[in-house]
């Protein structure tokens, strides 16, 4: 009887412990796969930068350049104009230069050429010896445009300005009016000269009615051409407004083009048409 339940514990015993072992190889496949599970991670991620390197942008996608933009436009300010310098070169290039001559008519050319490059049908002209009068623009100024001839050929053109106003300050903005468009054109003028004289300087203690002077002049050199705008005015004081004394003095502004070497008259020929040899039979 003893013998049998010693059988029986041992058999139990020996249940117990075979469900004991496996039970821990399952844990211990249930870790395994625990640790196979947590190396295909960290394979998986080593795996990352690879496509990481195959998705970065491209250099014109960068955000850096149009941060690089952002910072240039706050330096120069919003109202700052960019401009593409290239593109004024080569309007600059195919301008005809004052070397050549006025407006594409060239220096030396004759008088019958003039119609080849100003259109004298629409225009009011007249025309003397040497020199063809136009009316015509500069901008939005009226003016006459006188070119002048000689033996030589073109050598000047006089460009007279309608000018008007009330006072010697409104004829003298006029002339600093187109002396800065010339400046932007052709650079700081070579030379200039300023000469105003107001009343308190002539005719002193005088009861004759008394005059406003100007004189204004700015000078440049372009190539071989010579440039000059002249301002003259002699404009009665307030003193004499509504007599016409000197109605007939009338403000002047005017630019020249001329080119000095193309200027000059040939000699006519006086000597007769004897020989020096019958000249010397003479004596």
């Amino acid at each position: 009887m003893i013998y049998r339940i010693l059988v029986i514990i041992t058999i139990s015993v020996s249940i117990v412990l075979a469900q004991e072992e496996v039970l821990s190889d399952t844990v211990g496949i249930d870790t395994a796969k625990d640790t196979v599970g947590i190396d295909t991670a960290k394979d998986t991620s080593l795996s990352e930068p690879s496509e990481l390197v195959e998705e970065l942008p491209s250099e014109s996608q960068i955000p850096v350049e149009s941060d690089t933009f952002a910072v240039e436009d706050e330096m120069l300010g919003s109202d700052t104009t960019v401009t593409d310098t290239s593109v004024v070169v080569d309007l600059i290039e195919v301008a005809p230069t004052l070397d050549a001559g006025y407006k594409g008519f060239g220096w030396g050319m004759t008088k019958e050429q003039l119609p080849d490059y100003v259109d004298l049908n629409s225009t009011e002209h007249k025309e003397t010896d040497n020199s063809v009068v136009i009316r015509g623009a500069m901008g939005e100024d009226s003016v006459t445009f006188s070119y002048s001839f000689s033996d030589l050929g073109f050598w000047k053109v006089k460009i007279r300005y309608d000018i008007t106003g009330k006072d010697l300050d409104d004829y003298i903005n006029q002339f600093k009016k187109v002396e800065k468009l010339l400046i932007k054109r052709y650079g700081a003028p070579t030379r200039t000269t300023r000469n105003e004289m107001g009343t308190d300087r002539e005719y002193l203690f005088s009861n004759f009615p008394k005059l406003y002077h100007a004189y204004f002049r700015s000078s440049w050199l372009v190539d071989l051409t010579n440039v000059e705008l002249i301002f003259t005015a002699h404009v009665p004081s307030s003193s004499v407004t509504g007599i016409p004394i000197f109605d007939d003095l009338k403000p002047s502004l005017l630019l020249y083009y001329y080119n000095p070497s193309h200027f000059g008259f040939i000699e006519p020929d006086t000597t007769s048409g004897i020989t020096e040899e019958e000249v010397l039979k003479s004596y």
